[in-house]
């Protein structure tokens, strides 16, 4: 039965060894010898993915898959990319330096606001943003603005070897956008330097976001940089504090296919416009966190009403949809902590019952749609809400439901970048 599922299911080649080797190899096929190299890993998010800017806490977890990155410096302003991805034909991709600041000046320098309009806060609108070289290139002009590389840095050669699943909810985009800015930073003694890890988790990730023109929860490139295999790393945005409670035994990624939803867009720039107006909101009351607003969901609610009723609804959300997602961040908030401390005492099962639980919100919130579209018999929670089709269930491969044609990651602990 074990070998017929198995032959159902495709399952996700191991990751290779070595795979800074690799593409130090690649690297010098291609261009010359690498300049600097990292390798960043897989990351998924238990839960509280959308909570960070409301300083809520994330859990996510770290694994053995990598994304590994090679560059060199260019005597020009061009950035090239090769892209060797596992199962894929090699991508090739190139910018112009120059037009990538352009493109981004405005929203980098002073740096991205999470209250800024979707229109405002990425370059979709200008440049080809699921190409490669306009991402890598971006985590550049990003450390450039960020003051972690000098004005006058030239183009670059970069060779990128991944072993981690396109669409797959594994956070690709997390890991190489912060193995390179890891790899730029180009100072051997900071490798391990705490405050200089969380600045290239920040730098990475408004790199991502901006040229890519998506959402990304900013617990994956905290997981990449600060976090650890050992157990499960709980990122406290209230405090920016990272700790870790003990690790879950079996978890896997399931997925009919690893490939985008035609709809990742549109729904990326409605959670980033409900992201805003919760921004702008609790900016109103002077506050940064949900923690600092009691009954944050009725406040707002009532301040929302004054608003329209003085300056028109056009632009706002109804006051019913935004006392929904206060509630919603504030209960995720609440389902994250009490996830931890389920963790902590070692209580696996109330945790994943908390973990399988929240689903149903999470679809409500991110999608517009109530019915949880997850296994009721395994605990399990869409990988990237919105972007894919992946669900991540903590259970052991026999306890997976049979979906023929399917693509199976398990997943094993791994290290952070190095």
């Amino acid at each position: 039965m074990l070998k017929e599922r198995w032959l159902e299911m495709e399952r996700w080649p191991e990751p290779q060894d070595n795979l800074a080797d690799i593409v130090s190899s690649e690297h010098r096929k291609q261009w010359s010898a690498s300049d600097g190299v990292a390798c960043a890993p897989a990351t998924s998010v238990l839960m509280g993915e959308f909570t960070d800017f409301t300083g809520g806490m994330s859990a996510v977890m770290v694994h053995s898959l990598e994304a590994a990155v090679a560059f060199s410096y260019r005597t020009d302003r061009e950035v090239h990319v090769r892209f060797l991805q596992t199962g894929s034909e090699e991508d090739i991709s190139s910018a112009d330096a120059d037009e990538l600041e352009k493109a981004a000046g405005t929203i980098l320098d002073p740096p991205v606001h999470e209250d800024d309009s979707p229109a405002e806060w990425n370059v979709s609108s200008s440049l080809p943003t699921d190409e490669w070289a306009v991402r890598l290139g971006g985590v550049v002009i990003t450390m450039i603005h960020r003051q972690l590389l000098t004005r006058d840095t030239p183009g670059v050669n970069v060779t990128v070897v991944c072993d981690i699943p396109p669409h797959a909810g594994l956070g690709r985009t997390a890991a190489v956008t912060s193995a390179l800015a890891f790899a730029l930073n180009g100072e051997p003694d900071e490798r391990d330097d705490a405050p200089t890890r969380a600045k290239l988790a920040s730098v990475a990730h408004c790199a991502a976001e901006v040229f890519t023109g998506l959402m990304h929860p900013r617990a994956r490139f905290v997981g990449c940089l600060r976090g650890t295999g050992e157990g499960v790393n709980l990122v406290d945005f209230g405090d920016g504090s990272l700790t870790v409670a003990p690790a879950i035994q079996d978890a896997m990624v399931i997925t009919p296919a690893l490939t985008r939803l035609p709809e990742a867009r549109d729904n990326s720039d409605r959670l980033a416009w409900r992201r805003t107006f919760v921004s702008q909101a609790l900016k109103n009351f002077g506050v940064t966190t949900l923690q600092q607003l009691p009954d944050a969901p009725a406040r707002v609610g009532d301040w929302l009403r004054t608003v329209i009723s003085v300056k028109g609804s056009e632009g706002l959300p109804t006051v019913g949809a935004a006392v929904g997602w206060l509630t919603y961040l504030g209960e995720e908030a609440t389902r994250a902590h009490e996830f931890a401390g389920l963790l902590r005492s070692r209580r696996m099962d109330d945790a994943f019952e908390v973990f399988a639980r929240s689903a149903g919100p999470l679809r409500e919130f991110a999608l517009d749609e109530a019915a949880a579209a997850a296994p009721t018999d395994i605990p399990a929670r869409p990988a990237a809400i919105g972007r894919s089709t992946a669900m991540l269930c903590l259970t052991g491969y026999n306890d997976l439901p049979d979906v023929p044609g399917a693509h199976v990651i398990v997943l094993r602990p791994g290290t952070r970048a190095h």
